[in-house]
C-alpha cells in the first residue's frame, strides 16, 4: 500500500516582508506502493495529476518560510520481494507567524504490506516551537 491520497499542506499568515497577508499551498510527495513486477515508486505524488516539486528556493523566495530538510525518508517503503516506495521528509520553518493545515493519510495507521510484504512506515507531522 502507498500513501493512499496526496499529502496537502497549506500556510498562511502575515508577510513581515512586504506588510501585506501570504497564503501558500502545496502538495506534499510520498511512496507508491509496489507491483507484481515491479518496486514502488519513491517521492512521486500519488493520486495527484498537473502537480510539480516546488523548488525550495522558489518557494524561500516568495514566502517568508525555509526549507530546512527535504530528502528521501530512506527505508520508509517497508521491505518485500518488492519494496513499497519511499516517501520524503520535507521540513519547512516558519518566518513569520502563520496558520498552518494539513490534510494527509497513513499517519495513524501505515501503509500495509501485502502477499507477505512488511508494512511501511507511517507518516509523520510534527510541529516544533520556536
Amino acid at each position: 500500500m502507498h500513501q493512499d491520497t496526496m499529502n496537502n499542506r497549506t500556510i498562511g499568515g502575515d508577510d513581515p516582508r512586504t506588510g501585506g497577508r501570504f497564503a501558500y499551498y502545496e502538495t506534499i510527495a510520498g511512496g507508491m506502493g509496489a507491483s507484481a513486477e515491479a518496486d514502488g515508486l519513491s517521492g512521486g505524488h500519488v493520486h495527484m495529476t498537473n502537480t510539480l516539486n516546488t523548488p525550495a528556493e522558489a518557494m524561500e523566495y516568495a514566502y517568508p518560510l525555509r526549507v530546512t530538510r527535504y530528502e528521501l525518508r530512506r527505508g520508509s517503503g517497508g521491505m518485500g520481494r518488492r519494496r513499497g516506495g519511499d516517501g520524503i521528509y520535507r521540513e519547512v520553518e516558519l518566518l513569520a507567524d502563520a496558520m498552518v493545515t494539513i490534510l494527509s493519510e497513513r499517519r495513524r495507521h501505515a501503509p500495509y504490506g501485502l502477499q507477505g510484504g512488511a508494512a511501511g512506515r507511517d507518516g509523520r507531522k510534527p510541529v516544533l516551537p520556536r
